[in-house]
């Protein structure tokens, strides 16, 4: 049946329906409202035919509150900033194959959900070093013996008195010149020593041997630990991904379970003020390495729809 028109009503909608193979057979199709909600369907395939009446039964109790707790509703998750998408899972309650926008709605035995993991991965970068510095802790500060370096001394050097010549003055005149006096050159080597120092344990004077001995063992564990661990260097790199767990229908009618991850490089958040639609006023779009997938929030920015292309995953609720 094709759909001429629609018409509102006070109980709900009319659809003018036509009957595709003979234009001339032409009925209807009610659809009885009760608030929000479709409460019956009343079809009339043509003038002649009598109408049939298809009542929608209430949801049972404790299926309508298990299905509450499995699927995301409308309004269940906030996404504040485009960061926020991250440790966060949703579970849809319809699915949209396009762009023939054929709706599926999911049980809780289908098991679909949404994953955006973030992980950070720590990769240690260099080569390792094969041995290890071990630090010997001992009770007294071991002394460092330094070999005494003998520098040759040097001779003194010998000066010639010369004997004052006759200039013709009385000798009480002249001036006696000293005899220079040679001092022995003696250069005094000192060398700096560096001891290293050594952190002691503090110990228990009344333990035992092997009190102490497990005491200085465990030291030396912990230094040792701390020089690796400076020796390594490390980097953090963060990755981030979709994992979707959805599933094929076979023709027999069997599930079979798929799970697609996607890799994503690079995200942004943009905002239509005039969008029609008040579920789709925000939207995350998210580059991955399968294509583009896009996050739709409402007004009060919660989530309402994961758009993955050829599937559109719905949340629960209005």
């Amino acid at each position: 049946h094709n759909i001429n028109q629609i018409n509102t009503t006070d109980y709900g909608y009319q659809l003018i329906l036509m009957n595709a193979r003979d234009p001339k057979l032409q009925g209807h199709l009610k659809i009885i409202m009760l608030k929000k909600f479709v409460d019956a369907l009343v079809f009339k395939a043509d003038n002649h035919a009598k109408e049939m009446i298809f009542l929608l039964p209430e949801i049972d109790k404790d299926l309508q509150e298990s299905e509450k707790k499995f699927f995301t509703d409308k309004n269940e998750i906030v996404i504040e900033e485009e960061e926020d998408t991250w440790g966060v899972e949703v579970n849809p309650f319809f699915k949209t194959f396009m762009p023939k926008r054929v709706y599926q709605r999911l049980q809780k035995k289908d098991a679909v959900k949404i994953s955006f993991i973030e992980t950070e991965k720590i990769i240690e970068k260099g080569k390792k070093k094969t041995d290890d510095v071990v630090m010997v802790i001992k009770e007294e500060t071991p002394k460092v013996e330094v070999e005494e370096i003998v520098e040759p001394t040097p001779e003194p050097v010998a000066v010639e008195e010369k004997e004052d010549e006759d200039d013709g003055m009385p000798s009480y005149f002249k001036v006696k010149k000293k005899k220079p006096v040679v001092e022995e050159i003696t250069e005094e080597i000192v060398e700096e020593v560096v001891e290293e120092e050594f952190e002691e344990p503090t110990e228990d004077l009344f333990a035992d041997e092997s009190e102490l001995a497990e005491a200085r063992n465990d030291n030396t564990e912990d230094k040792k630990g701390k020089k690796e661990k400076k020796d390594k260097k490390v980097k953090i790199v963060m990755e981030y991904e979709v994992l979707i767990n959805d599933f094929i229908l076979n023709e027999d009618g069997t599930h079979e379970p798929i799970e697609r991850r996607l890799n994503v490089k690079n995200w942004k958040m943009r905002q239509d003020e005039s969008a029609s639609n008040p579920n789709e006023v925000y939207q995350i779009e998210l580059e991955t390495n399968k294509g583009p997938v896009y996050v739709y929030l409402s007004a009060s920015k919660k989530i309402t729809k994961v758009d993955c292309g050829e599937v559109v995953y719905l949340m629960r609720g209005l």
